[in-house]
């Protein structure tokens, strides 16, 4: 159950910054990320309005369409999103956001379909550094019961180096439970991903977006006793790059390093629009 909590809640948010020279023309803006392919087969497409804004997010899974997500924007920004069966239609998560007066994610409610979608389930807030960072993630149950921390470290510009995870917050057996290491890329996440991190983060899909801008990562996971149950390493290669330096293809391999399993050897890929 943690591992899969885990895996849902990665998450970095890097400072959101924009490049321009000392002309007074205007910007032309950066290419948007509207697929990523796995293995040769759609894995995640992006949907964003004539304002640049991501209105939809259809996840796949192993190719096929499963599920859905809508935002919602009103006059002071970000409001809901809603995910649907890409089958059935049917509504199977609600979030609901809260930010700051920069615009940021400071808290996500998420309501579920035991209530009718009508009482918070579980809640993550966020906490920034004066540079607009994320500090610290924090995932509370409905119970006001802290299920877990997550802690980041950045280098001096602004790439995620660490990821630190505490389970069992102010009782007797709090622990680490997971420790994420990376070892940045040349490129630092793009500006319209850097917009949105947090809200592909809130969808579970934000490992896709965070594996673009490493050359390796290293993921340590400790049960209650601090002792290893699970280690690997994740490595990117044969990294190609569009004329504009964005990136287009990579091969990322984990290697297992707590016991003997083959490497597993995914091909990505990534398509924009202007």
């Amino acid at each position: 159950m943690k591992n899969l909590i885990r895996y849902f809640f990665i998450t970095a948010c890097l400072a959101v910054t924009s490049c321009h020279d000392d002309s007074d023309s205007p910007l032309t803006p950066e290419p948007l990320l509207t697929r990523i392919e796995e293995n040769g087969v759609t894995a995640l497409e992006l949907i964003f309005d004539a304002e640049r804004k991501l209105i939809r997010l259809n996840n796949f899974t192993e190719g096929d369409y499963s599920s859905y997500t809508l935002f919602e924007y009103g006059s002071h920004g970000l409001e809901e999103s809603r995910r649907y069966d890409a089958d059935t239609d049917v509504l199977e998560n609600k979030q609901q956001f809260t930010l700051d007066n920069q615009g940021r994610i400071t808290s996500v409610e998420n309501y579920g379909p035991l209530s009718n979608f009508k009482e918070v389930i579980s809640k993550s807030t966020f906490t920034y550094d004066a540079s607009g960072r994320v500090l610290r993630k924090q995932y509370i149950f409905e119970n006001n019961v802290v299920y877990f921390l997550q802690d980041f470290t950045y280098d001096a510009n602004d790439h995620l180096l660490k990821s630190q995870w505490t389970y069992e917050v102010h009782e007797p057996d709090e622990h680490i439970g997971a420790i994420d290491e990376y070892t940045p890329g040349t490129n630092s996440i793009y500006d319209h991903l850097n917009t949105f991190y947090l809200l592909l983060d809130t969808s579970g899909v934000e490992t896709y977006i965070l594996e673009m801008f490493n050359v390796r990562s290293h993921h340590t996971f400790f049960d209650g006793d601090g002792e290893i149950v699970n280690e690997y390493r994740l490595d990117a290669s044969a990294q190609q790059f569009n004329s504009k330096g964005f990136l287009t293809a990579q091969v990322l391999t984990r290697h297992n390093l707590f016991k003997t399993e083959a490497d597993v050897i995914r091909q990505m890929s990534y398509e924009y629009i202007e």
